[in-house]
């Protein structure tokens, strides 16, 4: 059974291209090295030859290469330090204005109808984590999603590491009359 998962930016719907556990274990198979398009069987070249007009792989001189990065272990253990030390700073730098994030949650809280704890934690995550960031690295370093075909345009990532069981995402919708909606997903919820 396959340990990777996948996560977008952009739209789209890069699952038809994942419709069963044997592409997982085939993407695992050519990652991160690739793999000589001989060692494969007729079935797994067809499925790469699509993943190649969506740019998941790259196919060159017979030798095919993935092109949706996956984060793993090892990845993990080169970065660790690096990652501790980016939350001290980014901890220092929210601290500084935790006052004013429980005052914004207090007044939304409506008179404690929404414990102002959850908003507290969905202001700090949406407006620290989500809201913009995704625009400004498209505006820059990214660039805009590559599109892949009938599937939508969007950048494919994966992880094949398991560090915790509690992880979530924050998701942050324009909505009428410029205002933002911030959602917080987890999968125990």
């Amino acid at each position: 059974m396959s340990d990777i998962n996948f996560y977008i930016a952009g739209s789209g719907n890069w699952q038809k291209f994942f419709p069963s556990e044997a592409f997982y274990l085939l993407y695992e198979r050519i990652y991160p090295e690739g793999i000589n398009l001989k060692k494969l069987n007729e079935s797994n070249r067809d499925i790469i030859y699509k993943w190649e007009k969506i740019a998941f792989v790259e196919v060159k001189d017979n030798f095919v290469n993935p092109k949706i990065p996956l984060f793993t272990e090892p990845d993990y253990k080169k970065i660790e330090k690096w990652l501790t030390k980016i939350e001290k700073e980014y901890l220092k730098v929210i601290n500084k204005h935790k006052v004013e994030y429980y005052s914004l949650a207090r007044f939304i809280s409506d008179g404690e109808k929404i414990p102002e704890e959850y908003i507290f934690a969905i202001l700090l995550c949406a407006y620290t984590l989500d809201a913009g960031t995704l625009d400004k690295l498209e505006d820059g370093i990214l660039g805009q999603p590559p599109s892949r075909e009938d599937s939508g345009k969007y950048f494919l990532w994966g992880e094949k590491i398991v560090i915790s069981k509690n992880y979530f995402g924050v998701n942050t919708y324009e909505i009428p009359h410029n205002k933002l909606l911030s959602v917080i997903w987890m999968p125990e919820m």
